[in-house]
């Protein structure tokens, strides 16, 4: 009986142990995701020197254009100013003009409360030579809600026209102008402590030397009565 010659047969481990493929796809995820951003991070460089983003971003933001958001800011600006307003109410008129007090009293009334609505109209832009130009209009919002008082408080004041008037002829005219102007406010019947409430303070009052000194001094004088 022959027998040939055995041949030495080796087996190959079919088993790989599922930790070494594991660790095996994590390095060559790794890997690739560091090529890649380094990749990313080259092209934006290269073209960050190239066209600088970040100015055109810029220049695209701060851009002063009807439509934009700068230019939306500057007609109607968001922020909110509030102002708080008070009257001094004289007490005793009538004792001080008599003489029988020397000094008059004043009692502090209020606040009133504003906002202050601004906006900016008529928005030219030359962008040539660099200048934007503007018409500011600002106009006062009475928060009676948050105010402690109101319009319908009624209030002694001065007349401010009167005053006004009296202290430019006093500057400006000799004694007989002067004169003859004491003559003829006391003819149109204005008086020096008028009787209002607080908002004819504010908007304007009717009195028959604010008519006259609008119509002789435009825009100088100006407490007539708006509203």
């Amino acid at each position: 009986m022959v027998v040939g010659p055995k041949k030495v047969i080796q087996q190959v481990p079919s088993r790989i142990s599922l930790m070494k493929i594991q660790n095996f796809t994590a390095h060559k995820r790794q890997s690739f995701v560091t090529v890649v951003y380094g990749t990313l991070f080259i092209i934006a460089g290269i073209i960050s020197f190239a066209i600088n983003p970040a100015e055109i971003y810029t220049n695209w933001f701060v851009d002063i254009k009807e439509g934009k958001f700068v230019y939306k800011m500057w007609k109607e600006p968001t922020y909110e100013i509030f102002s708080d307003i008070y009257i001094f109410n004289y007490t005793n008129v009538p004792e001080f003009l008599s003489g029988k007090d020397k000094q008059l009293r004043v009692d502090e009334i209020g606040p009133y409360k504003f906002q202050e609505i601004r906006t900016n109209e008529n928005i030219s832009i030359d962008k040539d030579r660099g200048v934007m130009t503007m018409n500011p209009v600002i106009k006062l919002k009475f928060l009676p809600d948050k105010s402690v008082g109101q319009y319908s408080d009624p209030i002694i004041a001065p007349n401010i026209a009167l005053v006004a008037i009296s202290t430019l002829l006093a500057d400006q005219m000799g004694y007989f102008a002067n004169a003859a102007a004491y003559y003829s406010i006391t003819a149109l019947g204005s008086k020096l402590f008028l009787n209002m409430n607080a908002g004819e303070f504010f908007w304007g009052y009717n009195d028959p030397l604010v008519k006259v000194a609008s119509t002789l001094l435009p825009g100088w004088i100006d407490f007539g009565k708006e509203r």
